[in-house]
């Protein structure tokens, strides 16, 4: 190979030493036609050149290239979640497998654009790759148990419905929750639910007092109402009288600022 290096040196880049050259591309034709001569030279030990034996035995072996371009493949071994999603960190992406397969190890391959997942040897899902960083979810229908799809056919229109047929206040912590979401708006569905059921089991009273909270401080998270209610919100009460002691009560020595105008 170091021969080769040389002599390739000596016959192309060696001629050129002398000349000038004023752009990349008249260097480039320079070096083709140099290279041209060196490949029809005949060769020292052999009765034909480089060319010749390129046209007569390696051409005609020569096979199409591929359609598509090559990949490198990238593999690893993940777990399918419950929820019937693997998800690839890289990405931050969640790609759905058949629901048969959850809780089970799986192995991934992906490249640029793809990506595989295998079980046990057999491919179970393929998926266009995405790379956005999104933390969200590439999905395909068949893939999900029928609970599933009943689940991802729901909306933020279903849960503010929901949520004022059980009471006022937390269809309005539904619609502002959703509103001012910074993420898909699927990640409250699990938590709606959970607050529509803890509505029903819940004194009304001690409920819609969370709610309220919960839209007086701008904080519309399912955990935030639960916790509320767990303490019967206890602190908040405790917070609204210690203002009450706080606040001076009205008496005709105190002096606002209109008596200093």
């Amino acid at each position: 190979m170091e021969d080769q290096v040389r002599l390739i040196y000596r016959r192309v880049y060696a001629e050129l030493r002398n000349e000038v050259f004023h752009s990349l591309e008249e260097l480039n034709r320079a070096v083709s036609a140099k290279m041209l001569l060196h490949n029809r030279k005949r060769m020292q030990r052999l009765p034909y050149s480089r060319e010749e034996h390129f046209l007569s035995v390696e051409k005609p072996a020569l096979r199409a290239l591929p359609a598509t371009d090559f990949e490198i493949v990238t593999k690893t071994e993940l777990k399918a979640g419950l929820d019937g999603f693997i998800y690839l960190g890289r990405d931050k992406h969640y790609y759905s497998v058949p629901h048969a397969f959850a809780g089970q190890n799986v192995r991934v391959d992906y490249t640029r654009s793809l990506v595989k997942i295998y079980h046990a040897g057999e491919c179970i899902a393929t998926h266009q790759r995405h790379s956005g960083g999104s933390e969200s979810h590439t999905i395909v229908e068949e893939h999900l148990a029928p609970h599933s799809r009943a689940w991802r056919s729901r909306s933020p229109d279903y849960y503010i419905k929901r949520g004022n047929e059980a009471m006022e206040e937390l269809g309005e912590v539904f619609k502002r929750m959703f509103e001012t979401a910074k993420v898909p708006a699927e990640t409250f569905y699990k938590g709606c639910d959970g607050l529509i059921n803890l509505a029903k089991n819940t004194d009304p009273e001690l409920f819609r007092l969370a709610c309220r909270t919960a839209l007086q401080f701008d904080i519309y998270s399912s955990h935030f109402i639960r916790q509320l209610v767990k303490s019967k919100c206890k602190g908040l009460e405790e917070n609204n009288a210690q203002k009450k002691i706080s606040t001076p009560p009205a008496h005709k020595n105190i002096r606002g600022k209109e008596e200093f105008k």
